[in-house]
Order: C-alpha cells, then sequence, then structure tokens
C-alpha cells in the first residue's frame, strides 16, 4: 500500500495541512484523528465551515478561518512546497500510513502526525542502537559514546541519532566512519536541516568521507515543517524521536529526572532493551544511570559496554 491508497490522505492534502498558519501538530492531530474515526476524507476539511471546523475539531479560528476560505492558496502552497521534496525524494507519512514508524508511534502519547523522511527507509529495518546522554555531557561521556556506537557500527547496525549536538555527532561519525545506515531525528524542518541544500553531506565533519549526501543509505527524518527553524521546545521532540527509532538504546551520562532519563523509562514500557552504563564510581552527570540501575535496568560496566553492546548487535 502505498500514499496514493484511497485509505490515506493524498500527499499534496497533508502538505496543504502544513501551510496553515496557527494550525500546530495538535490541531493536523485533531482533524487526521476525526477524519479516521468519521471515515471522512481530508479533502472535505477543507469544505468545512469555520464553526464546524472549531466545534467538531477545536481548531483555532485562525486556523479554521484559512481552511474554509482559502483552499486554492494551500493547494498552491503545497504545489510548490513539493516541487522541492518530490524532486529529492523526500517522504511524507501521516500517523496512518503503513510506512510510518511503529517506534515513534509507541513512545509519544500524541505521536507527531506528519513526518518527512529523506533517504534510506530500509534503514529502519536493520538492527539499530541509540546512544545517548544528556545535554552538555563530559569529555569521559564523548569519548565512550564514540566507542559505543563504533562497535555496534562495525558489528552492522543503523546508528540512530541527532545531528547538532556534540554526543549526536560523534555518533553520527562512527557510523559514516564504519559506512553503516546513520538515521537522524533532526530538530527542525528538513531543508532548514540540510540549509536548503539537500545533495550536501548534513554533518560538516562527516564531508571527508564524501561530500554528498548518501541518500541510498543513510535516512533523515523531521516532525516539524520542512522549512521550520529550531526552537528550544523542538530538542524533547527530538531526543524522543532518536529513542523511538532505536531497537536498543544505551545511556551513557543520563541525570535523574532530565528528558533523556524520561525517555529511557518510556522505551523499557514499550518492552525496547536499555543498556545503562555502570562507571567505576559515582558522578552527578549520571544520576539518572544510578536512579535507573537501583529500578532494574539492565547495568553494564563502562569497561565492557562497548563489547556487550557489539554482542548485541551481533544476536539480534
Amino acid at each position: 500500500m502505498t500514499q496514493s491508497d484511497l485509505s490515506l490522505p493524498s500527499r499534496r492534502e497533508l502538505l496543504m495541512l502544513t501551510r496553515v498558519p496557527g494550525l500546530g501538530s495538535r490541531g493536523i492531530s485533531a482533524i487526521l484523528r476525526h477524519c479516521r474515526q468519521t471515515g471522512r476524507p481530508l479533502a472535505s476539511v477543507f469544505d468545512m465551515s469555520v464553526d464546524a471546523l472549531r466545534e467538531q475539531m477545536g481548531i483555532r479560528a485562525d486556523a479554521a478561518h484559512c481552511l474554509a476560505t482559502q483552499r486554492r492558496e494551500l493547494e498552491v502552497a503545497a504545489d510548490l512546497l513539493d516541487c522541492t521534496l518530490s524532486e529529492h525524494g523526500v517522504r511524507v507519512l501521516c500517523f496512518d500510513d503503513p510506512d510510518y514508524p511503529e517506534g515513534v508511534s509507541e513512545q509519544f502519547q500524541l505521536p507527531p502526525p506528519i513526518l518527512f523522511a529523506y533517504g534510506n527507509m530500509a534503514a529502519l529495518e536493520a538492527p539499530s542502537v541509540a546512544v545517548i546522554s544528556s545535554g552538555q555531557p563530559s569529555p569521559w561521556a564523548l569519548q565512550l559514546t564514540a566507542a559505543v556506537a563504533e562497535a555496534a557500527a562495525t558489528a552492522g547496525a543503523t546508528i540512530v541519532t541527532g545531528h547538532n549536538r556534540p554526543a549526536y555527532q560523534e555518533a553520527a561519525l562512527a557510523g559514516k566512519r564504519a559506512g553503516t545506515p546513520v538515521v537522524a531525528a533532526v530538530d527542525r524542518g528538513v531543508l532548514r536541516a540540510f540549509r536548503g541544500d539537500l545533495t550536501r553531506e548534513m554533518f560538516a565533519a562527516a564531508r571527508i568521507y564524501g561530500y554528498e549526501f548518501p541518500d541510498e543509505r543513510d535516512l533523515v527524518i523531521s516532525p516539524f515543517r520542512p522549512e521550520d527553524h529550531w526552537v528550544g521546545h523542538h530538542n524533547r521532540i527530538r531526543d524522543a524521536m532518536v529513542v523511538a527509532l532505536a531497537r536498543l538504546i544505551v545511556a551513557i551520562e543520563v541525570r535523574r529526572d532530565g528528558v533523556m532519563h524520561a525517555q529511557c523509562v518510556r522505551a523499557r514500557q514499550c518492552g525496547k532493551r536499555v543498556m545503562v552504563c555502570q562507571p567505576g564510581e559515582a558522578w552527578m552527570e549520571a544520576s539518572g544511570n544510578q536512579a535507573m540501575v537501583a529500578t532494574g535496568f539492565e547495568a553494564v560496566q563502562e569497561s565492557i559496554l562497548a563489547q556487550s553492546v557489539r554482542s548485541a548487535v551481533l544476536r539480534t
């Protein structure tokens, strides 16, 4: 089944929703869920009245007015955006699409309604590893991240990471060096992440291995509008996406009660394997590691963590 299947919203209709000012993820989710529950085609939403959109789906007044009165303008804007996306094979996936990653549906209480995926979707089918730390990791954590990611990559795992934090970059570079697929969840729109040039390698430090983005091997996924800039709350969504897209989570240096701690707890609830680094001595930056080990997470000594991850990948 493809995105042209009659049971799914068309690509054009999904892009039209992203062109509506004031219509965020919650509003788009409300529209798509209403259509699923009522059997209403998404195309018919653009023919509804402002009052109906507000009463039946809780859409904000400004967004409802745009949906109800500016269908032609939305079509033109969607087609213009699609010229760029289609040229590079960027997929547009709603949460009812069979290719929408299952892990994302499970990790999020309210999954992103639309994902933009650029590159090799098959990378998600292989054994995959995310090596994670909280923000501002120590030099020790960065060094261990590189070692663990390299062990996973050389064992054949897909490396799942972000793109603009030091720990994420260390993991990505390990995958690039090994030539294994790298899946990057980004904290801005896919066009913004590539600065408008989807042919160029997104990780600047990886351009020594090739200037062009290897879309036949790697994958970039964004839950944001393609042209969206980074804003602070995107960090939490990106981190949740990284954990959601991986099958094995390796926690290197996690602070207690922080975003990464919560994501590890959620991943474990979803049945994923979460390996927690147990260092030789306690340190504040890894207070979340200690809390997780105390509540029954799988603890692995720092000295054997890389080899343990490699063995886990090879057994998959």
